[in-house]
């Protein structure tokens, strides 16, 4: 399983799903630099064996896909809130939508008193973490991220972080069941 592979021609994919967030759709539909897009749509969706819609369709994404292609639908949730609820947290993320972790981390319950965002894939360094700890015990805060951005920390400040973990809760299970086994069985 990749993330991010999907313009990759160097590997050779078994399955491939195009995956657009329901809230943020496809932008003003430009590649990069002009707009959010990393391929034409249509480019991505011919490569694709399925599509995944995360989250609501804020933007009438459904009506842009063929009907020819299957279009799953799920969305994110938290895996442990409960631990979140009710606690002062400074929460950091370098994805691509760092707003997001703020939002899903309010939504569990979670006082965020401040969101320092980086740069999707960014490498922490020794001195932002420095930093980043300090701001968080003057502010009595518990310092928080995500499972994607824990693993690009330095090792030694691991232990100091609280990483919120997410799931996806497909809407309808079954049908990524159909389409993996589909694919197993070749």
């Amino acid at each position: 399983v990749l993330d991010d592979g999907l313009q990759n021609p160097s590997l050779v994919k078994n399955l491939s799903l195009l995956v657009i967030d329901g809230a943020y759709g496809i932008g003003n539909g430009q590649i990069m630099p002009a707009g959010p897009l990393r391929e034409s749509l249509s480019s991505a969706i011919g490569r694709c064996h399925a599509l995944v819609i995360i989250g609501d369709d804020r933007h009438g994404i459904v009506s842009l896909l063929p009907k020819t292609k299957t279009i799953l639908r799920g969305r994110f949730i938290p895996d442990n809130a409960a631990s979140f609820s009710g606690q002062r947290v400074l929460a950091f993320a370098g994805i691509g939508r760092p707003k997001k972790v703020a939002a899903s981390l309010r939504e569990a319950g979670a006082d965020v008193i401040a969101l320092r965002a980086f740069p999707d894939h960014h490498p922490y360094t020794p001195a932002e973490m420095a930093r980043l700890i300090a701001d968080a015990a003057a502010a009595k805060a518990r310092l928080v991220t995500t499972a994607k951005d824990y693993v690009r920390l330095p090792a030694e400040f691991r232990d100091q972080i609280s990483v919120f973990r997410i799931k996806l809760a497909w809407d309808n299970p079954q049908e990524i069941e159909n389409i993996l086994d589909s694919f197993l069985a070749k």
